[in-house]
């Protein structure tokens, strides 16, 4: 992922194996996420597609926070479906979604002071 920030691609052709990721004797566990996936585009789609990654993480682990009870996000179907998934791993999934082109996450700059806002589709 490290890569694709500075908008290279990774060639495992050329790999010699000494980085720290492959240097390292490490398991990798491949599992299926599409499930998960699924849902979250289906949940960014009832939401409107005008949310944040972060509102959207919310809704998808069952929040009843502020935000969440403002635009009544809580009576979706899809509030807390991924309850019994960690925080890290529904984000992991969402950024994979957006560099594998899945899902679109829109970052404008919203007045003079510089703050930044993010949208998903």
């Amino acid at each position: 992922l490290q890569l694709a920030h500075f908008g290279e691609k990774f060639d495992s052709s050329n790999c010699k194996k000494t980085c720290d990721n492959c240097s390292r004797a490490l398991e990798i566990v491949e599992e299926d996420v599409s499930e998960t996936a699924r849902m979250l585009v289906q949940l960014i789609r009832a939401m409107g597609q005008c949310f944040s990654l972060s509102h959207v993480l919310d809704v998808f682990r069952g929040s009843l926070n502020q935000q969440v009870k403002k635009h009544s996000h809580e009576r979706l179907e899809l509030h807390g479906m991924g309850k019994n998934i960690s925080k890290g791993v529904v984000e992991r999934i969402m950024h994979r979604m957006v560099f594998e082109g899945f899902l679109r996450e829109d970052v404008n700059k919203r007045d003079m002071f510089g703050s930044i806002s993010s949208i998903l589709k």
